[in-house]
């Protein structure tokens, strides 16, 4: 019988916490991350993991420096459309062989104060029902409980619901944050980065559900695994009807949203 022993498993806690405001299709916008658990051991077998988040800085006459910072409370602030994030694991084996990486537990859900309440409310004008934020009516709802998002002004394309409303709370349908981030996997490689913060043409992104990789190493001396993710905008763009009657594209949709990416996964097999 073959037997595939899976003798790590570190769970990797991230929680990436992206508040968007949109002003001209440009965002202000603060990202946390928190890792937790990033050291695996078992009886029979260990590995040490560390993960580090890449500041590039482009000095004059081609010089140029990374700076790789170990990090368990990460912020990201001043989030634009198309930013890219560059991040790597520290990994340092007892043994060869093939190491494959997952992302886990993908979720989006609308941000909360510090009193752990929604920042988006309801509000009604007797009427009428409206997502409000900072005391500003964002959008006006089609009922007590849905928001559905138009193609057109005759609203008679529905192309999606963009929150319903339950419980005192709203909950994303269609338009979640998840499904517009990329992962780009940058590979295996030594503590030398490369030149550059610029993604190889030859790199393409993925979902974040799909970037499922493995790595095979031959020697016991540490590697590195590089990655980065991307707030895409192409695919955050949608067009639909807004609130002044006009059919326009933009990634409004995503305002509020927060991502978490619950799981990292990297198992020896």
């Amino acid at each position: 019988m073959n037997k595939k022993l899976i003798l790590n498993l570190i769970t990797l806690i991230i929680t990436a916490f992206l508040l968007i405001f949109v002003i001209n299709a440009w965002y202000v916008s603060n990202s946390t991350a928190n890792v937790n658990n990033i050291t695996g051991e078992t009886a029979n077998d260990g590995f040490t993991l560390d993960l580090e988040k890449g500041t590039y800085i482009n000095y004059a006459n081609d010089q140029y420096n990374w700076t790789w910072t170990s990090t368990k409370d990460l912020s990201i602030n001043n989030m634009q459309p198309g930013d890219k994030f560059f991040f790597r694991f520290k990994v340092v084996p007892s043994k060869v062989g093939t190491y494959r990486t997952a992302l886990g537990s993908i979720s989006s859900s609308i941000q909360t104060d510090a009193n752990n309440q929604q920042i988006l409310t309801r509000t009604s004008d007797g009427n009428n029902y409206y997502v409000t934020m900072n005391h500003s009516n964002l959008y006006q709802m089609d009922n007590s409980t849905a928001l559905f998002v138009y193609g057109d002004k005759a609203k008679s394309n529905n192309i999606g619901t963009l929150y319903t409303y339950t419980n005192n709370k709203f909950d994303l349908v269609n338009y979640k944050v998840e499904n517009v981030f990329r992962f780009y996997n940058l590979g295996k490689g030594t503590a030398d980065y490369g030149k550059d913060d610029k993604i190889p043409s030859q790199v393409t992104g993925v979902a974040l559900n799909a970037a499922n990789y493995s790595y095979t190493i031959t020697t016991t001396a540490e590697f590195y695994i590089y990655f980065a993710l991307e707030f895409n905008e192409a695919a955050s763009e949608v067009t639909y009807l807004h609130q002044d009657n006009i059919v326009r594209k933009d990634s409004n949709l995503y305002l509020a949203q927060v991502l978490k990416i619950g799981q990292f996964e990297l198992v020896f097999i």
